[in-house]
């Protein structure tokens, strides 16, 4: 039988931050380089927004069941005991990736929401520090990314998936000596849709990213506090696309 291999998808990442989920819901992503964030570069130049996965992931239609139970009399369940009814399943999925400064840090930021900031104080070369283990002052998320997967290349169809709100659930990252650091984050998201994003797939084709992705063996994440060499509650650092 047939299958399609990584390469012949295009997957596309837009971050959407400082925001609430109705408005990121209501956006489609544009992936343009001079006003959106991606998965490396600025809101301003170099904008990257292609995923390079090391898999093929499928972005699943939300789905699950939930049984009511009727009073019938019976002693055992009988199927004709239950409706059985949709119940909108959040969307969930995983995008295997080499780590490298910029991707790091963008799920960082899916992942601590507000607990994670930019630190404006220090700027690199290669792109500017987050600061992770700030104290939380809402409970509410306010970073969120929209995802795409092309099927039909420039072609247009109605087939393409088209993933929005989405926040990262957990992030894994592995490796070994001598190899590069691997990460998978968990992405829970909030709307799927089937849509024709023919139009994004020359942009996406000649968007992925180009920096060289981390070594397991010197990659190193810290968690600080107050009472250590910090003093402003700041703990680990990653570079990051600016926002």
């Amino acid at each position: 039988m047939a299958t399609r291999t990584i390469w012949q998808d295009l997957y596309g990442m837009q971050m959407d931050m400082g925001t609430d989920l109705s408005s990121t819901n209501g956006v489609a992503p544009t992936y343009t380089a001079g006003s959106n964030v991606g998965i490396q570069g600025t809101a301003s130049a170099n904008g990257k927004f292609s995923l390079a996965l090391t898999d093929h992931p499928n972005f699943k239609a939300p789905s699950g069941t939930l049984d009511t139970e009727q009073a019938t009399g019976k002693s055992t369940r009988q199927n004709s005991e239950y409706n059985v009814v949709q119940t909108g399943e959040a969307v969930q999925f995983n995008l295997p990736l080499l780590g490298d400064a910029y991707n790091v840090s963008a799920f960082q930021a899916l992942l601590f929401q507000s607990g994670c900031t930019t630190d404006a104080t220090i700027a690199e070369a290669s792109g500017w520090k987050r600061s992770a283990g700030l104290p939380y002052t809402s409970a509410e998320c306010d970073n969120f990314c929209s995802f795409s997967r092309i099927l039909g290349g420039a072609t247009a169809s109605g087939h393409d998936l088209d993933v929005r709100g989405g926040i990262c659930h957990t992030l894994t990252l592995s490796g070994e000596a001598g190899g590069v650091l691997n990460i998978e984050p968990t992405i829970y998201a909030a709307k799927w849709s089937q849509a024709n994003l023919s139009s994004h797939a020359t942009t996406l084709s000649n968007s992925f990213p180009n920096v060289v992705p981390l070594k397991f063996q010197d990659s190193t994440f810290a968690v600080l506090d107050n009472f250590g060499i910090r003093t402003d509650g700041a703990g680990a650092r990653f570079y990051s696309p600016v926002t």
